[in-house]
């Protein structure tokens, strides 16, 4: 079924605003509404987003069927949110219901709304390795994705920043080695340090969770495969909602199957050196994962195959997180090579 393109940016747009109340929980924020925003509009989303219930929020396809007053289709798009338990309406107040519409009073429009419950926090699938931030691998195996230059066509490689960043006194330079040598003392096989990151604590505005390491050589790392494949365009942000996607899992070296289910999440993760942090921007991904995907690269499993996100979390089971390619590269003015 084709989809509206309009409705898609109109819910990424209010995604963004309602993502931005949910990080405002965790990092005590104040974000900006559009000023076509009415007084009322606003209020509400603010209550709706202290909700302690609502564990994430953004664009899904509606799963739920039809109300009594306003007639909804399955599958037409929706803003999403994600609770650990779903309770019967009857059995919440007034201020606890999220609304099955948001009226979007400049526009002559209700938005609907989808709530799925999801019991188990998001958790992000590898400590930060503070002291021995060198055991790292380099490449679509290891917990540095993927290799992009800036215009100085300087190579950088792409991870996590809750792998790579030490949780306290992050310095750049720290080296980084690959392959990882663990029964040395000292930095084996170095191959760049430590260059930018974004800090998971005290970043501005919406949240990535995404580093770089500045690389000594391009050689050193590559957007190859072990079976000879090697990563397609950067897919841009646009409704791949249900698509099927691949992903190179680190844990087990080999490829996982599974499908886009929402997009442009806001998802409270935990993270083990952090604490609970709502990161911004993400897809979230109907797949296989555990321990040790943290930085596996996904991809639209089509004749491109196109390069979509970087995983950062997971349930451990079926459910997994990740931040878009296209955000990071925008974020540093890079061009995956």
């Amino acid at each position: 079924m084709k989809r509206n393109q309009k409705n898609y940016q109109l819910l990424w747009d209010l995604s963004n605003h309602v993502g931005g109340l949910l990080s405002a929980r965790t990092a005590g924020k104040r974000p900006k509404f559009p000023k076509a925003y009415s007084k009322e509009l606003r209020n509400s989303l603010r209550n709706l987003a202290w909700l302690d219930q609502i564990t994430g929020v953004g664009i899904g396809l509606k799963t739920s069927g039809p109300d009594n007053n306003q007639s909804s289709n399955l599958s037409e798009l929706c803003l999403q949110f994600t609770v650990r338990r779903k309770v019967a309406t009857g059995r919440l107040d007034r201020d606890h219901l999220i609304p099955k519409f948001i009226r979007l009073e400049h526009l002559g429009r209700n938005i609907p709304t989808d709530v799925i419950a999801a019991p188990a926090l998001a958790v992000a699938h590898a400590p930060a390795l503070a002291g021995r931030l060198a055991a790292q691998n380099i490449g679509p195996m290891g917990a540095v994705t993927a290799v992009a230059t800036d215009d100085a066509n300087q190579a950088y490689s792409i991870g996590c920043a809750h792998v790579l960043v030490p949780p306290s006194n992050p310095e750049t330079g720290i080296p980084i080695e690959s392959p990882p040598d663990n029964n040395s003392s000292t930095i084996a096989n170095p191959i760049g340090g430590l260059f930018a990151w974004v800090d998971l604590q005290n970043s501005p505005g919406l949240l990535l969770d995404a580093a770089l390491v500045k690389l000594d050589s391009p050689s050193q790392a590559s957007n190859t495969f072990p079976d000879g494949s090697s990563f397609g365009p950067v897919v841009p942000h646009s409704d791949v909602l249900h698509q099927p996607v691949r992903m190179f899992r680190s844990s087990i070296q080999n490829w996982a199957f599974g499908s886009v289910f929402q997009a442009n999440y806001s998802q409270l993760i935990s993270y083990s050196d952090f604490g609970n942090i709502t990161v911004n921007g993400l897809y979230v991904i109907l797949i296989n994962n555990s321990e040790g995907d943290s930085g596996s690269p996904v991809f639209l499993d089509n004749n491109e195959r196109g390069t979509l996100s970087m995983h950062i979390a997971g349930d451990n089971r079926s459910l997994a997180f990740s931040t878009p390619f296209v955000s990071v590269l925008d974020n540093w003015g890079l061009t995956l090579i």
